[in-house]
């Protein structure tokens, strides 16, 4: 095996053989420069929560590791949804007064653009590749797509009336759009558009409830559950649609005024945010649904009128924005029950999407690189060879040129690049402060290859660092590589 990957590997110098021999002070001094380098990275393994504040024309950054405030960034006129990609590095924030979509580096939470889209944009969402964001734009009928390369929008989907929820299915190929007032009328059922991503055109349109508002697809790509949240003090539901047949198998009855909508990872629970009548101090509530018996399970007594709800990566946690009162509450998904003092954010926060990013840790981190999502997705020769190249910081088509999976859904090498960056820190397998292509690359090559025990190891890790045992680095790795 050592052989087969020779040609992809640039020889050793001597003096690198050499250093590897010889630490001196100076190496520890440079271990400690290394991670200080590193720290706008490490800023994402805390997963952070953006809250729009609608009527602040702000976003409300809290720290899900303390449930505190750390900081709050100026975005347009009135901020309503919001989308973090899959690698946690950007935030998309639609400002339905600005009429534009704020584009926010998480690493550093300031704003790097804004995208002009259509009049009031509502939901938004990324594709799993971070390549693509979706916006719906309430007024305009119509769904922008923004190129995040470029951040300009490339193309301008008509849909049905008063589009508001967006959601992309896992293999990106398949984006659902809530139609929230088919004819402008409190007693019409709402629709559903399905847009294909690959032409940015719409294939169907599939009738759900009235007023429907959040969309999500399970993780598995097979259902879309959309939120109907009706009019006046009606209850509402659920409609669960088989995305094979795009047909409405269900409806499940939820609270008054539903609204955002969030799915566990496995898919087995739904959690909604039921903004109630809106008026007086009638509180709202979440409803908890098995999806599995279609079927509320509980209903979580919250703030007032809540609308944004999502779920922490370890899914542990699910959190709500409360519009009116200006906080954000935190329930635990294993007591279906309110834990903690709320967090205070801005005036009027909705939070409608997905506003929580991955943690940045072994936790949500994967090692799927081009997001194959296959069932041999951790693959030595696709992802184990792009990760080699990474570290060797190789970029653009020298990064992915034969090196992607059949199935692959995250194929730009730019994108691609984005990623590693945001997972660079959890690439130090053998712990010594620097992700290594002849160390930590070559461990992570050798195990997707089949490798375990000393040959695993042998003359691939660093003895200064703090994982040196078999044990150690095959835990490290693996921990790397959920399934």
């Amino acid at each position: 095996m050592q052989q087969s990957i020779r040609q992809w590997l640039p020889a050793p110098s001597r003096g690198w053989q050499l250093s590897r021999c010889r630490f001196r002070a100076t190496d520890w001094l440079m271990g400690w420069l290394a991670l200080l380098l590193f720290l706008p990275i490490v800023t994402l393994a805390a997963p952070f929560a953006y809250i729009t504040n609608h009527g602040a024309s702000s976003v409300s950054v809290i720290d899900t590791a303390t449930n505190t405030v750390i900081t709050t960034i100026p975005v347009g006129l009135h901020p309503y949804g919001v989308a973090v990609n899959a690698s946690g590095t950007q935030a998309y924030v639609t400002n339905e007064g600005g009429h534009s979509v704020t584009v926010i580096n998480t690493a550093t939470n300031t704003v790097t653009a804004t995208v002009q889209v259509g009049i009031t944009p509502e939901g938004v969402a990324v594709n799993p590749a971070g390549t693509r964001v979706y916006v719906a734009n309430w007024n305009s009928d119509t769904v922008s797509v923004i190129d995040t390369a470029t951040n300009t929008v490339i193309a301008t989907v008509a849909v049905g009336r008063c589009p508001g929820g967006v959601a992309v299915n896992p293999a990106g190929t398949t984006v659902y759009v809530t139609n929230e007032c088919v004819n402008y009328s409190p007693g019409s059922n709402g629709k559903v558009s399905v847009i294909d991503a690959a032409t940015n055109t719409v294939t169907t349109s599939i009738q759900v409830g009235q007023g429907p508002e959040g969309v999500v697809v399970n993780p598995a790509g097979t259902m879309v559950y959309v939120v109907n949240g009706l009019y006046g003090s009606s209850n509402g539901n659920v409609s669960v649609i088989d995305a094979a047949s795009n047909t409405v198998t269900s409806a499940i009855p939820v609270g008054v005024g539903a609204e955002g909508v969030a799915i566990n990872a496995t898919g087995t629970t739904l959690y909604v945010a039921n903004r109630g009548p809106g008026v007086g101090s009638a509180l709202g509530t979440v409803s908890v649904i098995d999806t599995a018996s279609e079927a509320e399970t509980t209903a979580i007594p919250v703030g007032l009128r809540p609308v944004g709800v999502a779920m922490n990566p370890a899914g542990t946690l699910v959190y709500v924005a409360n519009e009116g009162n200006g906080n954000v509450m935190v329930i635990d998904t294993a007591t279906s029950a309110v834990v903690g003092l709320p967090v205070t954010v801005g005036s009027g926060p909705r939070a409608y999407g997905r506003f929580i990013g991955p943690a940045g840790t072994t936790l949500d981190t994967s090692l799927d690189v081009d997001a194959s999502f296959a069932p041999s997705k951790y693959d030595a020769l696709t992802d184990g060879l792009i990760i080699l190249r990474y570290l060797f910081s190789l970029t653009g088509p020298a990064l992915t040129s034969n090196a992607l999976g059949g199935t692959a859904t995250r194929t730009d090498p730019a994108v691609i690049k984005t990623y590693l960056d945001g997972i660079r820190t959890s690439l130090d397998i053998d712990g010594n402060l620097t992700p290594d292509a002849l160390t930590d690359g070559l461990l992570i090559l050798r195990y997707m290859f089949g490798l375990r025990g000393p040959a695993l190891i042998a003359g691939a890790f660093d003895p200064a660092g703090s994982r040196t045992s078999v044990t150690d680095i095959e835990a490290a790795i693996l921990s790397l590589m959920p399934q």
